[in-house]
């Protein structure tokens, strides 16, 4: 039997739901003891109730390499289940395991690996057999490696704005000052995190959403509601938004007038390659107006980007801004030093709560 399951805080379901498993094939990072999950079930594993194959071969953004090795891993250790704990790239790397050829053989999908020296005619001869499956209503699969299929063009995106997201982000921090600030996933949070480091500021300041994309603007709600002598900062994305527009809705008749939800708009999915977004031809602002942001400007430059931030601050009622940015980041661009339960504790010790 193969499953995957996600705990919470309480782990008396997770005992349960672990009952029967001997061995259990374990995605995780090298910090495995730094999460509350993971000194859990290496309790469990010291008390005998099982054995932990931790399997950690993976990078951050998990790569094909990666899930194979896993797929070697997994299948030698002759374990029943597979979990996952830690951030989303040892989720992914997981899901991608268990995901992979061995459940098209389960499920009786016929399937065909290419790679670098697969030629075209086998592959044209695959696919007029699998022609007669199609008839017959069932399905088939190619399964390509990676650096199998080559192309020597080049996709190039862009848009036609001059102001980079990270110096946009530059000047918010700094008219931000010491309000807590909820920060989108991807590449805004690395450099927020960057710009506190750089200004030898700490991070409690500020909450990176990890791995949530969409969410932000939500936990931004949800603290201003909660801290209402505190001026709340959500760093939004375009694509983001997007993906969960419902939550403007929710937040312009939220009735909060302490949050500044800012909406960094370089009209592409950039974390993940530069696939463009929605965002280009949509008005945002009209559509926080229509959900009852009294407030709703934007900014395509640092000089209106340091007046819209004056404004917003001197309102003090929700407002809404966007902020036209052009696509790029720097390529020695790092990434968080601390772990996300770190950022979590720091961030409501700031606000004033404790764990």
């Amino acid at each position: 039997m193969l499953a995957y399951f996600s705990p919470e805080r309480e782990y008396g379901e997770l005992d349960r739901y672990l009952e029967g498993f001997q061995r259990i094939f374990l995605v995780c990072g090298s910090s495995l003891s730094r999460l509350a999950v993971g000194r859990h079930l290496q309790a469990l594993e010291e008390r005998g109730n099982l054995e932990l194959v931790r399997f950690s071969g993976f990078s951050p953004n998990p790569q094909w390499a990666d899930i194979e090795k896993g797929i070697v891993c997994f299948q030698a250790a002759g374990c029943g289940l597979i979990a996952a704990a830690g951030g989303g790239s040892a989720i992914d790397t997981a899901k991608c395991i268990r995901h992979s050829a061995p459940l098209l053989e389960t499920l009786g999908i016929p399937y065909f690996v290419i790679d670098k020296a697969t030629t075209e005619d086998q592959v044209k001869a695959k696919l007029d057999e699998y022609r007669t499956l199609f008839i017959q209503g069932r399905q088939a699969a190619f399964v390509v490696r990676k650096g199998a299929l080559d192309y020597r063009g080049k996709l190039v995106y862009g848009n036609f704005h001059t102001m980079t997201r990270e110096d946009a982000i530059r000047h918010i921090l700094a008219a931000s000052g010491d309000d807590p600030v909820v920060s989108t996933t991807g590449k805004a949070s690395r450099e927020v995190y960057e710009y506190r480091a750089a200004q030898n500021q700490g991070h409690s300041h500020d909450f990176l959403t990890v791995g949530s994309m969409g969410h932000s603007s939500s936990i931004a709600l949800g603290i201003a509601l909660q801290k209402k002598d505190s001026r709340v900062w959500c760093l939004d994305g375009d694509g983001a938004a997007l993906m969960h527009l419902g939550a403007i809705a929710v937040i312009g008749t939220s009735g909060s007038a302490n949050l500044i939800h800012i909406v960094l708009n370089n009209e592409a999915h950039e974390s993940v390659g530069g696939l463009p977004t929605a965002a280009g031809g949509v008005d945002l602002c009209a559509i926080a107006r229509a959900c009852g942001y009294p407030c709703a400007l934007s900014a395509d430059c640092p000089e209106g980007l340091d007046r819209t931030l004056a404004q917003a601050k001197a309102t003090h009622q929700l407002t809404f801004l966007e902020v036209k940015c052009a696509l790029g980041a720097r390529d020695d661009l790092g990434r968080p030093t601390t772990t996300p339960q770190e950022n979590k504790a720091a961030f409501m010790s700031a606000l004033g709560y404790g764990l």
